[in-house]
């Protein structure tokens, strides 16, 4: 009885021993499952949401040489790749941008002058008419003509008529000097300036110092029959547009009053 007792005892120990070397590996693999396993995939998900965030910070520490050793290496390398090609890419753009912005200047910039050219001051004279009318406020218009430069083509030649005109647009540039004012070579030998939310009083005297810095550049002409040096003729038109008025109309207002200052024997200021 003694004996069967004790073979009793030996069995439920030995069962109770095995139960617990068990719960301890069962308790093993799971933390190292954690460890081994399951650290490492998390790793690999944070790293896979980081890229596809394009964050490329995120940097996997792992390392073993199986095969989620090997996975993380592949991931890192490929981290590595977008972030190199991410940043050709935005090098790319950038310099794209730049020549983007490089082509529009030129498409809107008059080669000889490098003021506006005739599409860019069509464009900015419609949306400031919608824009004045909108507001409810005046608008000016200038249009210059160098005075008798056909004959200071013939006299000077074609070369020292093209710098007589860079110096002139330089100086009506130099007289509207606020940011919102554009110059534009309107065709030949003429030039435009559309001058926002301005009266005519201010275009007046706009216009008298663009003539001033014309006559200060001192441009000899000796064909010209105002002055012996080069001079300007213009006209200015001011006004508060409404819905129907038309930039057509603007600039027919301004010729008129240039076609005036002509006529009255030119190198003067004429208001519509």
């Amino acid at each position: 009885m003694d004996r069967l007792l004790k073979n009793i005892g030996f069995t439920l120990f030995f069962l109770v021993a095995v139960l617990i070397l068990v719960l301890f590996v069962s308790v093993a693999a799971t933390f190292w499952q954690s460890i081994w396993i399951n650290k490492p995939l998390e790793q690999l998900r944070d790293l896979s949401t980081s890229l596809s965030q394009g964050r490329y910070d995120t940097i996997l520490s792992y390392q073993s040489s199986d095969e989620i050793g090997d996975l993380v290496r592949s991931f890192n390398t490929m981290r590595d790749d977008i972030k190199e090609r991410e940043s050709l890419v935005q090098k790319a753009n950038a310099e794209l941008s730049k020549l983007n912005k490089k082509l529009e200047m030129v498409s809107n910039t008059d080669a000889l002058t490098d003021t506006a050219n005739r599409r860019l001051f069509d464009e900015v004279l419609a949306k400031e008419v919608s824009r004045n009318s909108r507001q409810e406020t005046s608008i000016a218009l200038i249009l210059c003509d160098i005075d008798f430069f056909k004959q200071y083509n013939d006299s000077y030649g074609h070369q020292e008529g093209d710098k007589c005109l860079r110096r002139v647009a330089g100086a009506i540039k130099k007289a509207s000097s606020r940011s919102a004012d554009l110059v534009a070579r309107y065709g030949g030998e003429e030039f435009a300036v559309i001058l926002p939310n301005t009266s005519e009083e201010q275009a007046v005297k706009m216009a008298q110092k663009i003539q001033s810095e014309v006559k200060a550049l001192e441009i000899r002409h000796k064909r010209s029959s105002v002055s012996e040096y080069v001079t300007i003729s213009l006209g200015v038109v001011a006004m508060v547009p409404d819905r129907n008025t038309t930039m057509s109309a603007l600039i027919e207002d301004a010729d008129k009053a240039l076609y005036d200052a002509k006529n009255e024997g030119r190198n003067r200021v004429c208001a519509a």
